[in-house]
């Protein structure tokens, strides 16, 4: 894409160039009357152009925009300006849990309390979202943004309160923007822009072939995530979209115990619940995925 720094979008100026994602780049912007800074998501070109973008555009942002959740960035507003279509989001100042894992290479798996902390907020965000008929289609570490948050703060959120880190989900909605709802096709343009370490690695059995998607499908990748946070490592990292396609309809994953021997058997259930191959034996709501999560949780 361009460079588009010092550009002024929606009465924002573009500072800095934080994010690259499938389908635009995601900037640093301040306000040019108010103290205020946000994040702006510019809609790759490619897209823009295609026939239906706008209306794909409004459509998937405007049930996004209605999310407000603790677990989920917030969509301040969406628009369309000299033919450039942008996203205005809340800035999230602490990174993603893809930077956190990256951090964390040297140790096999995150600490076993903030396994449960990320993981119950994940949940919680996604819970929220699918009670509003939103789904999200894409989740993975870079989608799951953070913010620092002193420990035992007064957030009146009783799973971000005693978190050193408060998890917020992003793109809800941005997967239709992609792909026109077909999932094989965002995978094809993750693959297509070099991006092998996302989409595929987290691919739900239903989004493999194209099958129609329920709420189900974010538990499954989620579960991805949460082994990922768990053991240190995917439960497959295929080699190609094949691979992939192969891996999460056909094989069962290894057993997190088996990397990481301090797992309680609690939370290996949970996890491999989670990545069940059919949605019916799956967790039925994230909410339940959340209750789990939190009877599985260690003390103090």
């Amino acid at each position: 894409m361009m460079d588009r720094l010092g550009q002024i979008v929606d009465m924002y100026r573009l500072e800095a160039l934080i994010g690259r994602g499938t389908i635009g780049d995601v900037y640093r912007a301040a306000h040019v009357y108010r103290a205020q800074r946000i994040a702006i998501k510019v809609i790759q070109p490619t897209l823009t152009s295609l026939p239906g973008f706008e209306a794909c555009f409004r459509a998937a942002l405007s049930s996004v925009s209605a999310l407000h959740h603790p677990h989920v960035v917030r969509t301040i507003h969406f628009d369309t300006q000299d033919h450039t279509a942008f996203i205005v989001l809340d800035l999230a100042t602490g990174g993603s849990l893809q930077s956190l894992l990256r951090q964390n290479a040297a140790q096999p798996a995150l600490p076993l309390k903030q396994v449960f902390d990320l993981a119950a907020q994940a949940a919680d965000g996604l819970a929220y979202a699918h009670t509003m008929g939103v789904a999200h289609e894409n989740i993975k570490p870079s989608n799951l943004l953070l913010e620092h948050s002193a420990l035992n703060s007064n957030t009146g959120n009783s799973l971000a309160a005693t978190a050193a880190l408060v998890l917020k989900i992003a793109d809800f909605g941005h997967a239709a923007l992609a792909s026109g709802g077909n999932a094989l096709t965002s995978v094809g343009i993750s693959l297509g822009t070099g991006v092998m370490h996302g989409s595929p690695a987290y691919l739900s059995p239903e989004q493999c072939h194209g099958q129609p998607l329920d709420l189900r499908s974010d538990i499954y990748s989620l579960g991805v995530v949460l082994y990922q946070m768990a053991t240190g490592q995917l439960p497959f990292q295929p080699e190609g979209l094949l691979a992939a396609i192969r891996a999460h309809s056909f094989f069962p994953p290894r057993p997190p115990h088996q990397l990481n021997a301090n797992l309680p058997k609690a939370l290996e259930q949970i996890i491999m619940r989670c990545l069940a191959k059919l949605p019916e034996e799956r967790y039925p709501t994230a909410s339940d995925l959340v209750r789990a999560l939190q009877a599985a949780a260690p003390g103090p």
